[in-house]
């Protein structure tokens, strides 16, 4: 048995080993970020980023949350860019905060509107610069293009419900970090329409 014991201790050095290596390999691995849904230095990637942007933005505006709508937005800069085939109905070229957050808060508020549905899928994310007329080139911008699905019912009296609908308009949304004192992590700084909107629903938004 004596014999034996020098055996017996190399043989319990080496389990501990092999023990503490495959828990160090364990915990490497479980620390270690899905590619897939991280970047290197293990932010979210851009299209989780995008996503994640476009969820939010869906969720207060079906929500019809006029004050979180408008937190949203970075008001100094923001400019909403209507599509050149607006041009039939006599849409401005642009509006800005004020404007945008007028016109979402009387289809919110308005005690006539049934239904507010909004859907956004993503079509792909990419870094962009924003150039505003006051501060210059906003920088830290990204630029999600989605598709907008958005249907608004409102009772009109005699003419019963009428239905403005959005099939898949083509749409970036540009979004850029915000400070701490915004409490916000990310600000809407400009928003571009790329296919046109309906004459109908956006005259009445526009009213």
């Amino acid at each position: 048995m004596l014999r034996m014991r020098p055996f017996l201790q190399a043989s319990a050095l080496l389990l501990v080993t092999v023990t503490a290596l495959f828990v160090a390999t364990a915990k490497e691995g479980a620390a270690r970020p899905d590619p897939r849904n991280q970047t290197e230095l293990g932010l979210p990637s851009p299209d989780a980023l995008g996503d994640a942007l476009l969820q939010e933005f869906q969720q207060v505006y079906n929500a019809r949350n006029v004050e979180a709508y408008r937190a949203m937005f970075d008001r100094w800069v923001f400019s909403y860019e209507f599509s050149p085939l607006d041009e039939a109905w006599d849409a401005p070229d642009a509006w800005n905060f004020a404007e945008e957050v007028r016109t979402a808060e009387k289809m919110f508020t308005d005690e006539n509107t049934t239904l507010v549905d909004l859907r956004l899928v993503s079509l792909g994310v990419s870094e962009a610069s924003v150039t505003d007329k006051i501060r210059g080139e906003v920088s830290g911008v990204w630029k999600v293009t989605a598709l907008v699905y958005l249907s608004v019912d409102r009772e009109s009296g005699a003419r019963g419900t009428v239905q403005h609908r959005l099939h898949g308009q083509m749409h970036e949304f540009y979004f850029r970090r915000g400070t701490e004192d915004e409490g916000r992590a990310w600000k809407i700084v400009y928003w571009r329409d790329l296919t046109g909107t309906p004459r109908g629903y956006a005259a009445w938004r526009a009213d």
